[in-house]
């Protein structure tokens, strides 16, 4: 019942999935009333039951909000920064929204992958209810159960996971996950070229800066040789190491030789 009420709250202030705009007009006039009441029959005492309720309401939604920020940064910062490590969970018990709990449990789950701990991070997975998280950090779980099948060495899997991951938000995680999708599809032009729709579907641009900008040029040499005449000497040595990430050396060597080439005319 507790744990219902904190979450209400949370979504009242559209900090959850399930957030309503009426709910919250609502929630306010009703607050609103109540007040009036409040101070009708208790005066000052009125008032400071309902600065409390308003109180309450803050420190559930600053709550998920800390938690959501704590995702984010042990998704995206470097690992010896210290910031970067999710709070230990054993110090919130109970007590905190269900959607804080979820992204706490993913936090830690993604901090744990990119650390090594794959099976930890596993275990950690049935635990993160994937209801309550938003279409951002559903990517993110997917890209925790991408690592995870990275580090089991079942490219397929990660493969067909990081797919439905990309962009996740974090440029560490995207040259992991970009390089396993490139590379379990290398030897197949078809599934390169069908690669490119939902990559273009998710904003992943061949112009943009990143891994997964360069992986997009990378596909398109993949497909079409010819346009390797076209290259600079700088995009020829930047592509020579995405070649050599996905597998490829022999594509690597030939783009560094293009890059010294182009270099001395």
């Amino acid at each position: 019942m507790w744990e219902i009420l904190l979450e209400q709250c949370a979504s009242l202030l559209g900090l959850t999935v399930r957030r309503s705009r009426g709910a919250l007009v609502v929630a306010c006039i009703v607050l609103g009333a109540f007040n009036l009441i409040a101070i009708e029959l208790w005066r000052t005492n009125g008032l400071v039951i309902t600065l409390g309720l308003l109180a309450f309401a803050a420190m559930v939604g600053l709550q998920v909000a800390g938690a959501r920020d704590a995702l984010w940064r042990a998704a995206c910062l470097p690992l010896d920064d210290p910031r970067q490590p999710p709070p230990d969970l054993a110090t919130f018990k109970d007590h905190l929204p269900p959607t804080a709990h979820a992204l706490r449990r993913l936090g830690t789950a993604l901090d744990d992958v990119r650390r090594g701990r794959y099976t930890v991070a596993n275990d950690a997975l049935p635990r993160i209810d994937r209801a309550l998280l938003r279409a951002e950090e559903l990517r993110l779980f997917n890209a925790v159960r991408a690592m995870i099948s990275i580090g089991l060495d079942d490219l397929p899997n990660a493969a067909q996971l990081a797919n439905a991951a990309l962009p996740t938000g974090s440029e560490e995680l995207d040259m992991h996950l970009g390089r396993a999708v490139i590379a379990e599809a290398w030897h197949q032009p078809e599934r390169l070229r069908a690669i490119h729709a939902p990559w273009d579907g998710a904003g992943i641009a061949p112009d943009q800066d990143g891994t997964l900008g360069r992986l997009h040029r990378l596909t398109r040499l993949r497909i079409d040789e010819r346009l390797l005449e076209g290259l600079d000497a700088t995009e020829a040595r930047t592509l020579s190491s995405e070649a050599r990430a996905v597998g490829d050396e022999d594509l690597a060597a030939d783009l560094e030789s293009r890059a010294r080439a182009r270099a001395y005319r």
